[in-house]
């Protein structure tokens, strides 16, 4: 930069102040926005404000700063004042938020019922306190960079630099509190160090750049008209760049996992790029009508190359950091266009810019991706784009490009664009991209799949799974997400009421016990509960038609906050532990308010996918548990998939259910629970281990929250070994019998190990291989006697079905119905035990007898998964042949295509 009768040192000042600024306000974003999010939630309608509100006070700010540029303080003065406003406002913030959230809740308490996240009054209160909190400081942050060019007397060419330090500032805060300073010091540090930076500022202005005097360099004045259509095109600039950091920020979230990180790296790229076309309009000419051309025309390309590609990760940076940098042109040269006072017509066009941007990241986050998908977005936004550099362009054939670009684009938002399908599939999570797409459907929290797969129904969330749905007619198996309100119910069979954070798939609400009366269930993406009603007549059981199911949409903490209900049991099911909303529910102060909203002995359960994060972490967040309840348990009925059960009360899920089962009370089989001992061997930690493994160690904190910051895809994987050094319980320690070995090794803890036969079964086997069906017959009081827990058990029943399969071949229609329905009820209780490829070739075969089309496709579907994962013989080839067979009798339909399929790839 360079200043008239300016020494080379103010100069540089002036630049440290810049970046210096710049630098704060974006670690104050970050850190304000979590603050907000734990005062009053993350629903959306606050997110929404909270956004607004921010960007609202810049635009504020600098509509202030070209009225108080008639003062005649000394603009170096007035830089530093504001820069001391905003550092007391930023110590003096913490303690405000206690008292933002008693106003919260003293103004919107729901009484004895769980609020959705709806009504004008919420918002009325929502916008109030925003207000009152942010308001103030980002006004201050607003009138900054206009009065700095004051303060410097700056000239047109200036502007640019300028623009460019502040916005390399910015980059740079983002990536500094995403990836160091809240990690490592928690939001009040990182919001204390901003705050340093902004002493510095104010520091370096009120000693170095307090000399105003001397005339200051003007551009000509332009006419007033012309002036008017200058701060519409920079008002339209705001709202389509805004839109598309919106709709890049949505897109790369699903390569990127959703992590904090990620959100962090995208924002510091987009605003490096701002930054960077600041830089470039410092030292070259041109128009802001190119700038915004050519900003169009790499968006579209960016996108284009992502969707024919599908490698998103990889062109990150070529969608986002070319069009960023068009658009970082952009803002001085509308100043350029603006001309007259160089420093208020800064203030103006910042203002103007900052005014559409707020209206473009709502009107994209709450209007646009829902309604038109993300290619409508992006051509809702270059159309702007054109319009804008149309309406202040110079030169005829641009001007005649840019309209004639315009209307190209808004016909193509009529025809529509095709949307990144091979992006959105490839989550970075869930490997499997299988599966025929059924929905896609942006929302205001996520974008959300649906995909039939061979093995259910699934359900994702920005590309990181939700749930896999059983469809009617699926073979019985283990299901960790039925344990989540199946081991509390039994823990507390006396419990009426129960509460679940997360609908997620609704596979968890589906075994829910008859004793309980009422579930609340609260779900923050309307687009989730919308795809389980999609789905709602291909499932076993759909637990939305359940009359005692009240479906709440919200954010978990706003709900709990503002209800005074209490619940025997709650149930925490938080999809992905770094991803904003759920991270907030690991939380020292949530466990405090989930147990604030439990009846006295209530139970609080909370599921966590241990895949993602390291030993340090995980004793953390038992920590988390152990410091707000006297007892708490880990269970473990799948690998890493833990369910931690907490209460004040005793927590003997056993001897619950020994007292339902006594009173016929419960049918968990669905749920893989068949009878006491399968706590035994699913239980990871008790009591004391908790206590052991917790001791001496930090809880996680809203203020320091690890879980949002040190978990995702590729971070701090928990291995076996390091799991068992942990515990001081491995898997082969939990074995208290043949069942429980056998139980281990159907969830995947231990390896199958081959075993005798008994003579009873090796007897009936070889009567079966003869065909002596009648002897085999005569066996089964005997085979019936072989309880569950019995390694024998899955071989019995398959002989019990094999004579009745035959003597079904010679009965009348009365017997046969009713020797059929005792064949499917032993088989399938067989499957609830063990999986093998002869019983379900034997339930093909009931299916095929009682004509139930969805049992037999199902059935075929999961002898496919079996065989693709064992070694293959002629024998499964010859039977995937005839289950081909039996599926082409079937009417024809996507299911049964896919299960030919899945057959055919079998041999």
């Amino acid at each position: 930069m360079t200043y008239a009768g300016r020494t080379s040192s103010k100069h540089l000042k002036a630049a440290v102040c810049m970046v210096l600024s710049g630098m704060a306000a974006l670690v104050y974003q970050i850190v304000w926005t979590h603050q907000m999010a734990v005062a009053i939630g993350t629903a959306q309608s606050a997110v929404a404000i909270m956004l607004a509100v921010f960007l609202g006070g810049l635009a504020l700010g600098g509509w202030v700063a070209s009225r108080w540029l008639r003062s005649h303080l000394d603009a170096g003065k007035r830089y530093a004042f504001l820069e001391l406003f905003i550092v007391v406002w930023a110590v003096s913030l913490p303690f405000l938020f206690p008292s933002l959230q008693k106003l919260l809740i003293g103004l919107l308490a729901s009484g004895n019922a769980l609020p959705p996240d709806a009504g004008w009054s919420q918002f009325g209160v929502y916008l109030f306190l925003v207000v009152t909190a942010f308001a103030p400081p980002t006004i201050a942050m607003g009138a900054t960079l206009p009065i700095l060019v004051r303060a410097v007397r700056g000239a047109a060419s200036d502007v640019a630099s300028l623009y460019a330090l502040n916005t390399m500032g910015a980059a740079a805060g983002a990536m500094l509190a995403g990836f160091v300073l809240v990690p490592a010091i928690g939001l009040s540090g990182a919001s204390q160090l901003a705050a340093v930076a902004n002493l510095a500022a104010a520091f370096l202005a009120w000693r170095y750049l307090r000399d105003n005097g001397g005339p200051l360099e003007q551009t000509p004045e332009t006419g007033n008209v012309f002036k008017t259509r200058v701060l519409i095109a920079a008002g339209l600039t705001g709202i389509a760049t805004f839109a598309l950091e919106v709709f890049w920020t949505r897109l790369l979230a699903i390569p990127f996992g959703g992590t904090t990180q990620g959100f962090a790296f995208m924002l510091g790229l987009w605003l490096a790029g701002l930054a960077f076309g600041g830089w470039v309009a410092a030292k070259k000419s041109g128009s802001a009508a190119t700038a915004l051309f050519a900003g169009a025309i790499l968006s579209v390309a960016g996108y284009f190359a992502i969707l024919i590609t599908g490698a998103a990760t990889k062109f990150a940076v070529l969608a986002l950091f070319p069009g960023a940098i068009a658009f970082g042109m952009a803002y001085p040269r509308f100043v350029d266009a603006a001309g007259g006072d160089v420093a208020k017509s800064a203030a103006l066009v910042y203002a103007a810019n900052i005014v559409g941007a707020m209206c473009g990241a709502i009107i994209a986050g709450h209007y646009l991706l829902e309604s038109f998908g993300f290619g409508g977005t992006l051509l809702f936004a270059v159309t702007l784009l054109m319009i804008a550099g149309a309406a202040i362009c110079e030169q005829t054939k641009l001007r005649i490009g840019l309209a004639g670009g315009a209307a190209v684009f808004s016909s193509l938002l009529a025809v529509g664009v095709p949307e990144p399908y091979s992006l959105l599939k490839a989550g970075v999570v869930d490997q499997d991209t299988s599966g025929d797409l059924v929905s896609l459907s942006v929302g205001r929290v996520a974008t959300v799949e649906v995909r039939q797969r061979d093995d259910g129904i699934a359900i994702r969330s920005d590309g990181l799974p939700e749930a896999l749905v059983q469809r009617t007619g699926t073979p019985p198996l283990l299901n960790d997400q039925h344990w989540l309100t199946a081991l509390p119910a039994l823990a507390r069979p006396e419990a009426r009421s129960m509460m679940v954070i997360g609908l997620g798939g609704g596979v968890s609400l589906e075994p829910v016990p008859t004793w309980i009366r009422s579930i609340d269930v609260v779900e923050i993406e309307e687009r989730i509960i919308e795809a389980n009603l999609m789905i709602a007549d291909q499932r076993e059981v759909n637990p939305l038609a359940d009359p005692r199911v009240t479906l709440v949409h919200n954010d978990a903490r706003n709900a709990m906050l503002r209800t005074s209900k209490r619940y025997d049991i709650i149930v925490s099911q938080p999809s992905h532990p770094w991803t904003a909303g759920s991270a907030n529910l690991y939380t020292e102060e949530f466990v405090a308010l989930a147990k604030d909203r439990l009846t006295e002995g209530g139970i609080f359960v909370q599921w966590m996918n241990a895949s993602f994060v390291e030993p340090r972490l995980l004793r953390s967040f038992l920590a988390t548990l152990a410091s707000e309840f006297r007892n708490v348990r880990v269970y473990e009925p799948v690998p890493f998939n833990f369910i931690a059960i907490a209460s004040d009360g005793t927590i003997s899920p056993e001897s619950g259910y020994l007292k339902a089962n006594a009173n016929n009370r419960i049918q968990l089989g669905r749920a893989g629970i068949l009878n006491e001992l399968d706590f035994a061997w699913s239980l990871l930690l008790d009591e004391k281990a908790v206590r052991r493994v917790a001791a001496g160690i930090e809880p996680i904190s809203d203020n320091r929250n690890s879980m949002a910051f040190e978990t995702g895809p590729g971070k701090g994987i928990l291995t076996r070994n390091a799991l068992d050094a942990i515990t001081g319980r491995p898997a082969t320690s939990r074995i208290q019998n043949a069942y429980s070995r056998l139980r281990l090794a159907q969830a995947g803890l231990l390896p199958f190990e081959p075993i005798a036969e008994s003579t009873l079964i090796a007897s009936g086997r070889q009567k079966g291989i003869v065909g002596d069906y009648t002897a085999l017959a005569a066996m089964d009081p005997q085979l019936a006697l072989l309880p569950f827990t019995d390694r024998g058990y899955a071989a019995a029943n398959q002989l019990r079905v094999a004579w009745r399969l035959e003597r079904i071949a010679s009965s009348g229609p009365d017997g046969r119905a009713d020797l059929t329905r005792e064949a499917l009820a032993i088989v399938d209780a067989a499957l609830r035990v063990e999986t093998t490829t002869d019983l379900l070739m034997q339930r093909a075969t009931l299916a095929q007898l009682v004509r139930n089309d969805e049992m037999l496709i199902e059935t075929a579907l999961a002898f496919a998964q079996i065989v693709r994962q064992n070694p293959q013989s002629d024998l499964e080839a010859r039977r995937a042949q005839v289950l081909i067979a039996a599926l082409r009798d079937l009417p024809s339909s996507t299911i049964q295509e896919r299960a030919i399929v899945a057959l055919n790839s079998t041999f």
